[in-house]
């Protein structure tokens, strides 16, 4: 259940993110996509947990939930963007997953155009620079 949960709200977020994609215009009309977003963005608020986390991967899946939140319109004031952001800020990515979820940091926390996360960015990129292989590139986890 968990993990169907899990994916479930990676779709989403996944799909959030597309939306604001204009070559999807021509196939949809706007109105179709404004709606298409408002429920997606129903269902991302309502997948949050008490602590701010969104999904099963921690920070990975609350950064790429608020950037997808973000991107769809939703205000930084927003409570549920608010407590996501305040959760990425306040923890640290998972060995497991850790490029992956300090990118997202990134992405996410430089949508809330707010100067308390830049303290979180510059962590997140420093992570990210001290992880990237002699060859340039980097691996998924570190």
């Amino acid at each position: 259940m968990m993990r169907k949960r899990s994916i479930h709200v990676f779709s989403l977020s996944v799909l959030a993110l597309f939306l604001s994609v204009s070559c999807w215009s021509q196939e949809l009309t706007q109105a179709d996509l404004e709606s298409l977003t408002q429920v997606l963005v129903k269902k991302l608020k309502n997948s949050q947990k008490a602590n701010g986390c969104v999904g099963r991967y921690g920070v990975g899946s609350t950064a790429l939930a608020l950037f997808a939140l973000r991107m769809a319109g939703v205000p930084p004031n927003d409570p549920v963007v608010t407590a996501a952001a305040d959760y990425i800020n306040n923890s640290r990515s998972s060995r497991r997953h850790f490029n992956y979820s300090e990118g997202l940091v990134l992405c996410a926390l430089a949508e809330m155009k707010q100067r308390k996360y830049r303290r979180r960015c510059l962590i997140a990129l420093d992570n990210l620079l001290a992880a990237q292989h002699v060859t340039g590139g980097w691996g998924y986890n570190n």
